[in-house]
């Protein structure tokens, strides 16, 4: 039986502009075809399968030929040896033959040999890293999406997503690369934790920070390093403790210094630092307090572990922080250090975009969503709920297990049914479920 297919555009006022997909896979009768936003057959169903559009080519199988197609339909390259084909991002697309994974460019040209039992692509840094394994031993190769290669066989890959920088091991030494393929370092690391804005590296047991643009700006000779995920910021303490410091690492200049024993990364352009006595100020970049919070853990020393635990999250996100109070509930404090709503929750939660999923009742796992004065916009009553690519849309779950879509002003954009929902791009989701199509 055929399943139930629903494509839904959010916010679309021109559905067929360039900047929102033209046209999207659907199956018709067994066989695979192109629609538009608006239902309209655009390419014919003459497919045995057919993937997502993007960059403007779409990988299709079509008996024996095999390959990528244009939005006119017409090939943009084929051959009768591809058995599966990856999206086309940055003009290059992860391919498969029988003999292995490659990669091609838009045109078919070989970018990454099939040589490889799978590849791993890395968008931010425009490298592959290529996997295959030999006489038992894995090897791996980097590529940059040009094709060029490095001459090394590594052992292990380190990275995190969206990252600045990777480490690549060869005979237990760590070597820094960043964007296509370069080296950073003329040296190797123990280890690496690259985000968005930095990497911090260590060796012989000390700390230092490369930063988004491969530079490195504070050399690893540092006791601790804390690298923020959401702003270009480090803090960092020297060996002897007598020198703490919050450095902008895209310029690489100490924003300011402090005294201090817990620092949290830069968030919300203000840096939170703890003292004894569960006391935190709050400083804006410059290092002028601007307000000081009080959390309410239990720091006896059998309970100091979890206690960190808790507080490794204390970040500001549009103007507001959560705190932990006694009865174990979180409670928004606004950048004067005043509570901004009466309400508590049993979960810490962060605001985006002028609303936060929050959650009570214990362990019952009930969701609401509030808005910065406290209003609840949806009632905490949802078993699941999660926000997606588009800031203003939700997906909900309620306690039968039917999903729906909702705006986070409340409006209800999808009704619950027992259906699939997933986001497919550029402000379209993909709707599925077990129902015979009426086409």
């Amino acid at each position: 039986m055929n399943r139930l297919l629903i494509l839904l555009c959010i916010g679309c006022c021109n559905l067929l502009q360039a900047q929102v997909p033209e046209l999207f896979p659907y199956l018709l009768k067994g066989k695979y075809g192109y629609i538009d936003a608006l239902n309209n057959e655009r390419i014919q169903f003459v497919f045995d399968e057919a993937r997502p559009f993007s960059e403007g080519k779409a990988y299709v199988e079509s008996d024996k030929w095999k390959g990528y197609i244009r939005l006119n339909g017409t090939w943009a390259y084929y051959d009768t040896v591809l058995t599966d084909g990856g999206p086309m991002r940055k003009g290059v697309a992860i391919v498969k033959q029988p003999k292995g994974n490659g990669v091609i460019d838009s045109t078919g040209k070989i970018i990454v040999p099939f040589d490889y039992n799978y590849i791993q692509r890395f968008d931010e840094l425009n490298v592959l890293i290529a996997h295959k394994e030999i006489a038992n031993r894995k090897i791996i190769h980097l590529y940059n999406f040009k094709g060029l290669k490095v001459p090394v066989d590594f052992d292990k890959v380190v990275s995190q997503p969206e990252a600045c920088a990777l480490g690549l091991k060869q005979h237990d030494k760590l070597w820094v690369y960043g964007k296509d393929g370069i080296p950073l370092l003329n040296y190797p690391v123990e280890n690496i934790f690259a985000q968005k804005y930095g990497a911090k590296i260590s060796v012989n047991g000390l700390f230092g920070v490369i930063n988004r643009y491969g530079k490195l700006v504070l050399p690893p000779l540092y006791k601790r390093v804390w690298v923020s995920e959401w702003a270009p910021y480090a803090s960092f303490h020297n060996v002897a403790g007598d020198t703490s410091a919050y450095m902008n690492i895209d310029n690489g200049k100490i924003a300011f210094t402090f005294l201090g024993i817990i620092t949290h990364p830069v968030s919300d352009n203000v840096a939170i630092i703890g003292y004894i006595n569960n006391v935190h100020n709050v400083h804006d970049l410059n290092g002028n307090r601007i307000t000081q919070l009080v959390t309410y853990e239990d720091t006896a020393i059998e309970n100091q572990r979890q206690y960190l635990e808790s507080i490794q999250d204390l970040r500001y996100t549009d103007g507001l922080v959560a705190i932990r109070h006694p009865d174990k509930k979180w409670y928004a404090y606004n950048k004067q250090g005043r509570k901004a709503f009466a309400n508590g929750y049993d979960a810490n939660f962060f605001f985006e975009n002028g609303v936060a999923i929050v959650r009570t009742n214990g362990y019952t796992f009930e969701y609401g969503l509030i808005d910065k004065t406290g209003k609840e916009i949806l009632p905490l009553k949802y078993r699941i709920m999660l926000r997606t690519g588009e800031p203003n849309v939700l997906i909900v779950t309620d306690q039968d297990n039917k999903s729906g879509l909702f705006y986070t002003d409340g409006r209800q954009l999808y009704p619950f049914a027992h259906r699939r929902i997933r986001e497919f791009h550029d402000g379209f989701f993909l709707i599925t479920g077990g129902f015979e199509e009426k086409i």
